[in-house]
């Protein structure tokens, strides 16, 4: 059975961003909406469409995502119908150079990984942490310290 939705390199890269992006622009049009005060916040999977739709240029102050795979490439519980073949793959890691992560820097972004989650490990989160240029990462309270993430608080 043909399934145009993940079938398709483009189509399944692009519908859910484009989704998220389609309705960014609907709500800021609206006249009780300030659309230079925009958070766009995401959580697991909302987490990769959230960096990806700011990668893609989503008009935002700032952007949090919570605990998603950032390289489906090398994220091994990762669901094949989510990212069923490598080019797809790729198109959904926010940390992938063919996509634009460094993108995340030109706004205030907030990553946040659970040291102990087991489905998506904090290796994702670090990953893309170390995409970002200029950016101050802090892995807080936690006796690991991947390359290129420092202890300590925040400035």
């Amino acid at each position: 059975m043909r399934n145009d939705r993940f079938d398709n390199f483009n189509s399944e890269r692009d519908i859910p961003v484009d989704d998220v992006l389609n309705l960014l622009s609907a709500v800021t049009a609206l006249p009780a909406a300030n659309a230079s005060h925009v958070l766009m916040w995401g959580h697991s999977h909302g987490s990769c469409i959230t960096e990806r739709a700011v990668e893609r240029g989503a008009p935002v102050r700032i952007a949090v995502s919570l605990d998603g795979p950032t390289d489906f490439t090398t994220w091994n519980h990762n669901n094949p119908i989510l990212a069923p073949t490598i080019a797809a793959q790729d198109a959904r890691s926010s940390a992938w150079s063919g996509n634009n992560p460094a993108a995340l820097a030109n706004v205030k972004f907030l990553r946040i990984q659970a040291e102990g989650d087991t489905t998506v490990t904090p290796d994702q989160g670090c990953e893309l942490a170390s995409k970002l240029p200029g950016s101050a990462n802090y892995y807080l309270y936690s006796k690991i310290s991947p390359p290129g993430v420092y202890w300590g608080l925040p400035k």
